[in-house]
């Protein structure tokens, strides 16, 4: 979700982050999206902003796209997963190391804002929030020329972005439809939505996005860059399934007509 999130403020691909195993180190690249909001932003935190918040907060700071305002956040950054122990508690443990674009770790060091300002007791009881006001003010110090409505009318502001965006709708027609899970009857379809490739999966309100093949044809889930799938042709090119790669191993789920009965 939040390398999704920072592909609308992105004019540029860019990677945010490295997630590292002892055997492997995954990029965590953001690619900019259909239509690309260009004003200047602000990110608030404090000391509980953490995981995928801090992670943004740090990603969209180095390459200087957006002022963090507030205090450090948490520094607690590290993928993690978690089990139900014998009595019933859940157990949440670190599974790979994490550093920032350029290299910064965050973990148990934190973001530090660009400008920094706290909540106060003060504040509260006034009814007003320092943070808020700090950021507002800080947006309103950014240069910046919004487009004029005549170009937000005809377009030409993100000509450019909507010309490759129907190129990408084009290069993914073939893969759109439905495909079906064997083993517990549920399916998955591909669609096309905000300039990319994604998949609604079951009981998911909003489709998650696939970043763009790699030279072997692999394309990584934004949300979760260790799970992948890739399609499978036949002799003459047809799509006819594709191959899931999970952390728990491999599902191969057969292309089914469209518009099967659910």
């Amino acid at each position: 979700m939040t390398l999704a999130m920072m592909g609308w403020l992105a004019p540029n691909e860019w990677v945010a982050g490295r997630m590292r195993t002892r055997s492997e180190e995954i990029p965590m690249t953001v690619r900019p999206r259909s239509l690309i909001y260009e004003g200047p932003v602000a990110v608030l935190t404090d000391g509980l902003t953490g995981s995928s918040a801090e992670f943004m907060a740090a990603a969209l700071q180095e390459i200087k796209r957006a002022g963090v305002v507030g205090t450090r956040t948490k520094g607690e950054s590290l993928p993690a997963e978690y089990t139900t122990l014998p009595n019933g508690d859940v157990f949440l443990y670190a599974v790979m190391d994490f550093v920032t674009g350029e290299g910064k770790r965050l973990e148990g060091i934190g973001v530090a804002p660009d400008v920094e300002v706290a909540l106060t007791q003060k504040s509260l009881l006034e009814r007003r929030d320092l943070v808020l006001e700090a950021a507002v003010n800080w947006i309103d110090s950014q240069e910046y020329l919004p487009p004029t409505r005549q170009e937000l009318s005809s377009g030409k502001a993100h000509s450019d972005r909507r010309v490759a965006h129907e190129l990408n709708k084009k290069s993914v027609a073939k893969f759109l439809g439905f495909y079906l899970d064997e083993q517990n009857g549920r399916q998955y379809e591909m669609v096309y939505q905000d300039g990319t490739l994604a998949v609604r999966v079951p009981g998911l309100p909003d489709p998650l996005a696939f970043d763009p093949p790699d030279a072997e044809g692999y394309r990584t889930l934004q949300l979760n860059p260790v799970s992948r799938i890739r399609f499978n042709e036949d002799k003459d090119g047809n799509v006819v399934s594709y191959t899931a790669y999970v952390p728990g191993g491999e599902i191969v789920r057969p292309r089914i007509k469209n518009n099967p009965k659910r």
